[in-house]
C-alpha cells in the first residue's frame, strides 16, 4: 500500500511525464512507485530500479513478476549500480529522514538509512548527481524535494 509521500511521488509523475519513457525508479524499496507508473503505461520497458536493501530489492522483483513487468532491479547505493546509463526519467524515493529518527523508527529496522543528522545528506548526492544519469531533456523527480515544495506552495 502506498504511502501518502509515495502518492505524491506517483502523481507528479503522471502529471509530468506523457509518454512511455525510460524510467529509474531509485530507492525502489518493494517497488511500488514503478510498479504504478507501469501500470499507468508510462515505463518503456525494462522497468529500471535499484535500492541499497537486498531484501527490498528481492521483493520488487517478486513484485514485478507477479505484474509481468519487465525489469532489471539491481542492489546498490544511489546511482552505483547505473554506471554508464542514462534514463529519460529518474524517480528518487530515497529516505529525507534524520538518522536520529531512522533509528527509533520500527519502520526502519534492518532499512539502511545514512541520510545525515537533518536527513538530506542523501538527497543533495542524488539531486549533485542525477544530471549526468538524465538523457538531454530528461525529468528528476525527488521525494523530499516533492515534500518540501508541498509544504511551501
Amino acid at each position: 500500500m502506498p504511502t501518502g509521500t509515495t502518492k505524491l511521488l506517483i502523481e507528479a509523475v503522471q502529471k509530468k511525464v506523457v509518454a512511455p519513457a525510460s524510467l529509474l525508479d531509485l530507492g525502489c524499496g518493494t517497488g511500488v512507485v514503478g510498479l504504478a507508473l507501469h501500470l499507468h503505461g508510462l515505463v518503456k520497458s525494462p522497468l529500471y530500479a535499484s535500492d541499497l536493501s537486498e531484501p527490498g530489492v528481492n521483493c520488487s522483483k517478486i513484485n514485478t513478476e507477479r505484474y509481468e513487468c519487465i525489469s532489471d532491479i539491481r542492489n546498490g547505493s544511489l546511482f552505483e549500480p547505473w554506471l554508464g546509463h542514462k534514463f529519460d526519467v529518474i524517480v528518487d524515493d530515497i529516505s529525507g529522514i534524520a538518522r536520529e529518527v531512522a533509528d527509533v523508527s520500527p519502520w526502519f529496522q534492518g532499512v539502511p538509512c545514512d541520510s545525515g543528522k537533518d536527513g538530506t545528506s542523501l538527497a543533495v548526492e542524488i539531486i549533485k548527481d542525477a544530471p549526468q544519469f538524465l538523457c538531454e531533456h530528461g525529468k528528476f523527480f525527488s521525494l523530499l524535494f516533492l515534500c518540501l515544495m508541498s509544504m511551501f506552495f
